[in-house]
């Protein structure tokens, strides 16, 4: 058996530093982190003298060392140096209560440092209540068994960089417990390894875990004015209730996942970092918040509310991934983004633009949001989605879709009793859904319900013929008399109509004609990729859109009926399309409409196409004579009202021609005469021409004459001769009239039978 060591100040221990049987001394494993505060003094009074009750300065709380009966701030030099003479690496550490300035603790340190590899070496750690005057330097430190500095106070900076909080074997990571600790001065744990506590701990200064390896760490209910986990390694935090001003976590690893409820009014940094585990986030984000380049490998859970705006650009999102009960009050970017498994977006909100471009969905996605604008600009849809939206303009251009996507209009707030989604700053906007742009998709798989149409830019998309569309809106020809070059005009009235189409006659000067506010405007930038080197170039400079410029709409607006429009002028893209361009696609949607069986609304389209027919400059002279003829008769045969005010007109002039110059003055009465020769007789009877009248025109006009020239029409609107003995002029009145007003009639019959088509 060894002998029991001889040093004065400390408790009876063997020579390994194991204490023999007698007066246990105090030791930090009694106080739990689980325990409640008072427990520490509870403890600290009853296994330890203070220095002021075993004659040393009044207001001293420390440890005394016995025999001296001093803590180690009050030692005298010669007992100082007996102490520090008595430890050595590895050696167990009890000052509670103690002051440290620099120098002492640099002495204390010094003495336990281990010749092979130069760190400071400790076992039982316990800085209880310990106050540190100056900068605490426990940089490169091996704390060999649990370091306790509960409650302890740094005036200055707390260095633990490349501290190591373990034991003898390397998986043994023991705890550090730094519960309601203040770090006045900042906190350095940059490449520490080991179990931290830091609960309900409070940094004034700038706190840094940046490239530590942290394993089963809590932070619940601490407080940080600024931290940074750069490139730290987090081994199932808990981090539950912190208040931080702002934090780094660029480039941190979570590799056992993180539960993450934080509360950050600044600026919040998680890019490149990687979550392989379950991760969930709660709380509240005040500034900019950016996981820019992060991946999520596990499930994935934000219940959360950012009022800055947040960037996932270049996230992966590798496990089931789920955003409930969000609120984006800044705007939301997830531009490049990558979700490989089942995700579900929302309910949340969006009081700013919700930004998918360029995104990646290969699984199934199912949206829920209410948000100003949602950009699915060159998403490649991999899988089926369904996007239930409120307040939003959707713009789709250049999107792939593999698979059918939905896309309808919740008529009701996502907001319920037990909801979180705040749609407060979207109620005073339109609760519809307007569909921006559809330009270069192919919408074989796309279906839309409830959608806002009337904005929607259709030219350069593929397969419109296979688009389904129910109950959705497009924008109304213009009502009312409208002046053009001081002429008064009156538009035929249609309920569909393509926003091309306004752009094209508002660029031609027609009166009245003009693009929804659900139509393109510009983009502002809001906040800088701090993982590019060079600063984001604008819009003005690259040709394309940045960050902001996806984030925040804005454009000229004006009201004319209670409805909202922008400016075409200001707004449209420099080329605008014409007739050519706007009637393939008139033709495309009235076939797709007409297959669904929608012959009634189709009928727009087909009247939209033949306008553009008869507009298009590159189309013969004479089909577009022969198309001005067949949209003044009977508005391309649509206009039942329009053939059949043709066909009374041409009536009405045909009784008057009749009679005027087709009725004879009397009706002819045939004369029989004959021949007597023998036995036989012959007889002849002749009907003379009728006598065309040559009186004035008054004498014409009479009742009788009126009488037989109604015949006359009437029977040869259907294909019939009336059998009424005419003039020659008559004759050709009448040969024009048979032509001519059963055209009209039957023209009208086709405006009513396509009206009332099912």
């Amino acid at each position: 058996m060894t002998a029991p060591s001889t040093n004065p100040f400390l408790g009876p221990e063997d020579s390994s530093g194991a204490p023999v049987p007698g007066r246990r001394p105090f030791s930090p494993r009694d106080l739990h982190d689980s325990a409640p505060p008072w427990i520490d003094e509870l403890l600290f009074s009853s296994n330890a003298v203070h220095c002021a009750a075993a004659g040393g300065p009044s207001d001293c709380e420390g440890r005394a060392l016995e025999p001296a009966g001093r803590c180690l701030a009050h030692l005298d030099d010669d007992a100082l140096d007996a102490y520090l003479n008595g430890i050595g690496p590895g050696s167990t550490i009890e000052h509670q209560g103690t002051h440290f300035t620099a120098d002492l603790l640099g002495r204390l340190l010094d003495v336990l440092r281990d010749p092979g590899d130069g760190r400071p070496h400790l076992g039982n750690a316990d800085f209880n209540h310990a106050v540190f005057d100056e900068t605490a330097n426990f940089g490169a430190a091996v704390f060999a068994d649990d370091a306790v500095f509960r409650g302890a106070v740094f005036e200055g900076e707390a260095v633990f960089s490349d501290a190591k909080f373990s034991g003898a074997d390397s998986s043994d990571h023991c705890m550090a417990t730094f519960r309601h600790a203040h770090f006045k001065g900042g906190a350095n744990f940059r490449g520490a390894i080991g179990r931290l506590s830091l609960k309900d701990t409070h940094c004034t200064g700038r706190a840094v875990f940046d490239k530590a390896e942290l394993y089963d760490t809590s932070f619940s209910g601490a407080e940080f004015e600024s931290a940074s986990f750069k490139s730290a390694q987090l081994f199932a935090p808990y981090i539950d209730s912190v208040s931080l001003v702002k934090a780094d976590f660029t480039k941190a690893q979570f590799p056992r996942g993180a539960v993450l409820a934080l509360h950050i009014p600044g600026e919040v940094v998680f890019n490149g970092a990687v979550f392989d585990g379950e991760v969930t986030f709660e709380g509240g984000f005040g500034g900019v918040t950016e996981f820019r380049g992060t991946r999520f490998s596990g499930r994935t859970t934000f219940s959360a509310s950012f009022t800055g705006p947040v960037f996932f650009s270049r996230a992966v999102f590798g496990g089931i991934t789920t955003f409930d009960q969000v609120n984006f009050h800044g705007g939301a970017a997830f531009d490049e983004a990558v979700f490989e498994e089942i995700t579900t977006l929302g309910p949340l909100a969006c009081d700013g633009v919700l930004d998918l471009s360029f995104a990646r969905i290969n699984a199934p996605l199912f949206m829920e949001a209410a948000a100003r604008r949602i950009n699915f600009r060159r998403v490649r849809w991999a899988a089926t989605a369904t996007l239930r939206l409120r307040h939003a303009a959707v713009d789709f251009t250049g999107a792939a879709l593999e698979y059918p996507v939905g896309v309808s209009a919740q008529p009701s707030p996502f907001a319920g009793p037990d909801s979180f989604v705040d749609e407060s700053a979207l109620a005073g906007s339109d609760a519809g859904v307007r569909l921006v742009s559809l330009a270069g998709v192919d919408a074989t798989h796309l279906m839309l319900s409830d959608v806002d149409l009337s904005g929607c830019r259709f030219i350069g998309a593929f397969h419109l013929d296979q688009l389904r569309l129910e109950g959705c809106r497009f924008a109304p020809a213009p009502e009312g008399i409208h002046w053009r070059r001081w002429v008064p005009v009156r538009w035929t009235p249609r309920q569909m109509t393509l926003a091309e189409e306004h752009y094209w006659r508002e660029d031609n000067d027609a009166t009245g004609w003009m693009a929804s506010s659900a139509d393109t405007s510009p983009w502002s930038v809001t906040a800088p990729d701090p993982l590019e080197e060079e600063p984001r170039e604008t819009s003005a400079q690259t040709g394309e859109s940045t960050d902001a410029e996806r984030l925040a709409p804005t454009g000229p607006v004006h009201t004319e009926g209670g409805r909202a429009y922008v400016d075409a002028r200001a707004t449209r893209e420099p080329h605008v399309p014409g007739p050519t361009e706007i009637g393939p696609v008139y033709r495309k949607l009235r076939k797709s409409f007409e297959d669904s069986g929608n012959e009634p609304d189709a009928a727009d389209f087909y009247y939209g196409e033949m306008e553009m027919r008869r507009h298009d400059g590159e189309r013969p002279p004479g089909e577009r004579w022969l198309l001005t003829a067949y949209w003044a008769l009977s508005g391309y045969g649509l206009r039942a009202s329009r053939a059949i005010g043709w066909l009374l007109a041409a009536m009405t002039g045909t009784v008057l021609l009749m009679m005027l110059w087709g009725l004879p003055v009397h009706d002819p009465e045939p004369a029989s005469t004959g021949v007597v020769t023998g036995q036989r007789f012959h007889m002849v009877t002749t009907t003379p021409d009728p006598e065309s009248p040559d009186g004035p025109f008054a004498d014409r006009l009479t009742a009788a004459r009126l009488q037989k020239s109604l015949g006359v029409v009437v029977t040869s609107v259907i294909f019939r001769s009336s059998g009424q003995d005419l003039t020659t002029a008559g004759t050709v009145i009448e040969m024009g009239s048979r032509l001519a007003e059963p055209a009209l009639l039957g023209l009208g019959l086709l405006a009513f039978r396509g009206r009332i088509k099912r």
